[in-house]
């Protein structure tokens, strides 16, 4: 589908998985992914990173290990 300059919000589960369901069978053309946690650095995952052969071979699951990085004092 089609999207223009959209904004979705998804809280993480306690296992800190989280889902964004309802976005078609594409992932979005340059749709980068934040994940924030109150205290600590927000982290910006590219869509050129989740997606580097552009949207035809772009996985629409994904798995990273953060380490999240307190802020400062």
């Amino acid at each position: 589908g089609n999207y223009s300059s959209g904004q979705m919000a998804v809280r993480t589960r306690l296992d800190g998985s989280a889902r964004v369901g309802g976005i078609g069978h594409v992932f979005p053309v340059g749709c980068d992914v934040f994940v924030a946690k109150p205290g600590f650095a927000t982290q910006r995952i590219r869509y050129r990173d989740l997606c580097p052969n552009g949207p035809e071979g772009c996985e629409r699951l994904f798995a990273f290990d953060l380490v999240l990085e307190p802020l400062g004092q």
